[in-house]
């Protein structure tokens, strides 16, 4: 027995079927009578998208980007959001992508419309976020030509992404195929080290228009495969290699020799972005038996302690509130390294970036550190942490700790497990450093790690992006966003 769910353009055109049956589920995709052709190259687009596992759609309002947005919006797996800012719009998306690890779809209109998804492009170019940007454009003909909203949008973001490319506007005469080429490409480059944004520019005649046209099927040569199946049409094939060069064999052994003559080592872990490499930098710390200065950003500042194992404490030794303790000259003079290992993005602190220290704690008085301090330590185990730039980083790195036992059902849990501890996720965008998106971006995060995310964030900044707030209106966000005053 199957089911068969049809959607399609109106006046026939394009369909997509969905059919589940008793044992396995698969989509297939297919051509039924004719469609417009923007609604053809507009649909392949996105299932392709999705195919790709890009769900997750911000769409900016106008009229030249209607067929991308109608078949977001249409399609059975997608979620969209909107947002009337497209600066607001492309912040939320980068957070989308801190929270959940893959890009989200940015979806624009042509003209200054691009221009205003530059400042998060450029924080996910310098902090290595992944992003997909979708900009629609006026046709060849209308560039040049005193046309509205026509500017040159071809490496509208210069080096800032890692792979830009320029779609013919829809036509018959170009194989469909190269479409889904484009788009796998792009995708591949987003999500490959060093990840960060791509840009397909996407020109569309007559938006608008949505009567079928008579096209030729020959343009489909090559899919049939792909229309009966449930993957992307490029399969990448990542190499391992089994041996590793002699010289990198000759770099490790000169590492491992330089660590093993160490007399007074140190850890200094920067910005982190996945558990597996939480993990494997927590395991670093435990077999090195060396101090470890853990970033605000590095997952590790926050973390909460099993009752089970609270001799981790003595066996690894974070240096918590290192900044701080450099501001006393005895204790600068009192640490002395002669090996320091640094893993991560670069650190919060200048003054650990330029000297190591010990420990100090912070007063209790109502000030900004106390603030700093109270707040981080007040977090739920199963809540997320997204700073702002300026002092609330500042404060944070310096005063803020979450070293407590954990007497929740989810310890047992990691008892049995046999991890010494879980963390509280810790984002903020640290890739150009800007006020700018700060409460979209921290929105975006909340929706992509599904999680209760505290934002802390001043005053200017919250001024700065308060169009972000209309995100929230625009549907009922999966997780809670608190913002203190």
């Amino acid at each position: 027995m199957k089911r068969i769910i049809g959607r399609g353009i109106e006046s026939g055109g394009l369909y997509i079927l969905e059919i589940e049956m008793d044992h396995s589920s698969e989509r297939s995709f297919s051509s039924q009578d004719y469609a417009n052709i923007n609604a053809l190259w507009a649909s392949l687009i996105i299932e392709e998208c999705t195919r790709l596992g890009l769900t997750y759609f911000c769409v900016a309002p106008g009229s030249r980007s209607s067929p991308l947005a109608i078949a977001a919006s249409t399609h059975l797996l997608t979620t969209c959001i909107a947002c009337f800012d497209e600066r607001s719009l492309a912040f939320h998306a980068l957070g989308y992508a801190r929270g959940s690890h893959k890009p989200a779809v940015v979806i624009t209109s042509s003209g200054t419309a691009v221009s205003n998804l530059l400042p998060a492009v450029v924080e996910s170019s310098e902090d290595f976020v992944p992003l997909l940007l979708l900009t629609a454009d006026r046709p060849p003909e209308m560039h040049d030509a005193g046309a509205n909203q026509a500017i040159n949008q071809v490496n509208h973001f210069g080096y800032f992404v890692r792979f830009f490319f320029g779609l013919p506007a829809p036509t018959d005469h170009v194989p469909a195929r190269m479409i889904l080429t484009t788009l796998d490409s792009a995708v591949y480059w987003a999500t490959s080290s060093p990840c960060g944004p791509v840009h397909i520019n996407c020109p569309f005649r007559e938006p608008l228009e949505n009567s079928p046209k008579e096209w030729a099927f020959s343009c489909l040569k090559g899919l049939d495969s792909w229309m009966s199946s449930v993957k992307p049409f490029t399969q990448y094939i990542q190499l391992q290699h089994s041996h590793a060069s002699d010289n990198s064999q000759g770099q490790m052994a000169e590492v491992i020799e330089v660590i093993q003559g160490a007399k007074q080592g140190l850890l200094l872990i920067g910005a982190i972005h996945t558990e597996d490499d939480i993990w494997a930098a927590l395991l670093l710390a435990k077999h090195l038996c060396w101090p470890v200065v853990a970033d605000i950003l590095s997952g590790l500042r926050l973390r909460k302690l099993s009752t089970s194992f609270q001799e981790i404490e003595s066996k690894v030794l974070f240096l918590d509130h290192l900044d701080h303790a450099l501001l006393s000259d005895s204790v600068r003079a009192w640490v002395q390294a002669d090996v320091i290992i640094q893993i991560g993005s670069r650190i919060t602190s200048k003054r650990v970036a330029q000297e190591i220290s010990s420990l100090i704690h912070s007063g209790s008085f109502l000030t900004e550190p106390y603030v700093a301090n109270l707040i981080l330590e007040a977090l739920a185990h199963d809540s997320a942490l997204f700073i702002g730039n300026s002092m609330p980083i500042r404060d944070a790195d310096m005063y803020g700790r979450n070293w407590a036992c954990c007497t929740h059902s989810i310890g047992d849990k990691i008892l049995r497990l046999g991890l010494p501890f879980h963390w509280i996720a810790v984002s903020g965008n640290r890739g150009a450093s800007g006020i700018d998106g700060l409460l979209s971006t921290a929105i975006g995060f909340a929706v992509g790690c599904n999680k209760r995310v505290l934002c802390v964030i001043g005053d200017v900044s919250f001024l700065h992006d308060t169009n972000g707030l209309a995100i929230l209106n625009q549907r009922e966000i999966m997780s809670d966003t608190q913002l203190p005053d």
